[in-house]
């Protein structure tokens, strides 16, 4: 006789899986302002031990609907230059200031 296990008993829900769990701090960070996908590895540094580059989160935050692009920004370097350019992302129920810090309207 086979038995079929449920699809709620294996364990993760549909929108979270192990592999991704830093995002639910992520996105109760974003209640306040919006943050630059350069920021997100310095604010899971203090409590993930392996925290995913700016490049990946990017690509996981594109891809789940609770988050939304805010535009494009440039990060500086140590000479006041433009070194690189970075996302913003923010909650997608939530609108945001267009200017840096980005606070929550």
């Amino acid at each position: 006789m086979k038995v079929q296990i449920p699809v709620y008993s294996i364990g993760c829900s549909d929108t979270m899986s192990r592999k991704n769990l830093w995002k639910e701090p992520i996105y109760e960070e974003m209640k306040e302002r919006a943050i630059m996908s350069s920021e997100i590895p310095v604010l899971l540094n203090d409590r993930y031990r392996n925290v995913p580059s700016s490049i990946k989160i990017s690509a996981v935050l594109s891809r789940d609907k609770r988050f939304k692009k805010l535009g494009v920004r440039y990060c500086y370097g140590l000479n006041s230059a433009k070194s690189h350019r970075v996302i913003v992302f923010g909650r997608a129920d939530t609108e945001y200031d267009d200017e840096t810090p980005f606070h929550a309207r």
